[in-house]
């Protein structure tokens, strides 16, 4: 689920103002809101928690540096996650590349569901439904641990798309992607996170 931003009802045009202006408990509330998931981001390509720590705080130094001279072009969501990427990924040579899993198969095994010939068509089968989940305070954790299984492109853009909330533009903007590249690494990423989630429910 995405998070709920500290700027939710505010503008680009007025944050960016206000950010500019000093507006101290508007960094504060972004600075809280995002850096959970940017520290999560920067683990995804550096070594260490220290390492990950150093490239947050150094992508804050260079929002905060550089919003005289943002341009506004893209949301200051998408560009603080670019700013993050780039700061973590100089001088690693980052992977783009898909894994050699085929990113057109289907999310589900379409075994679980009903064919064309049956009464309710496309619906779940009696062996395939998913089972209710009766330790809800569990499934973070879960996912937690999936998140860091997943390659390294999927776990990143599974990250900005539903844990940050970012848009598919945004996402694509912010990881340099081309639109099919981003669907392709959010499918084959939520598909290995419903399969862990339902095997830790089975």
């Amino acid at each position: 689920m995405p998070v709920l931003d500290a700027h939710t009802d505010i503008d680009e045009a007025t944050l960016i103002a206000r950010l500019r202006s000093g507006d101290e408990a508007l960094v504060k509330g972004l600075i809280d809101e995002w850096s959970p998931a940017m520290l999560r981001l920067a683990g995804t390509y550096v070594s260490s928690q220290q390492a990950a720590d150093q490239v947050v705080q150094q992508t804050w130094l260079g929002v905060i540096r550089g919003l005289a001279t943002f341009e506004g072009r893209s949301s200051v969501r998408s560009w603080t996650f670019s700013l993050l990427i780039d700061n973590a990924t100089t001088g690693l040579s980052a992977s783009a590349a898909l894994t050699g899993k085929d990113a057109d198969a289907p999310t589900v095994d379409p075994t679980r569901f009903q064919g064309p010939d049956e009464e309710h068509p496309g619906a779940w089968t009696s062996s395939g439904v998913p089972r209710p989940w009766h330790q809800r305070h569990q499934i973070v954790d879960v996912v937690d641990l999936a998140l860091d299984l997943l390659p390294e492109p999927q776990c990143t853009v599974v990250l900005l798309r539903d844990v940050q909330g970012l848009s598919a533009d945004e996402t694509c903007s912010t990881l340099r992607l081309s639109t099919e590249h981003q669907q392709a690494l959010l499918h084959l990423g939520r598909a290995a996170l419903r399969a862990v989630l339902e095997e830790y429910a089975s």
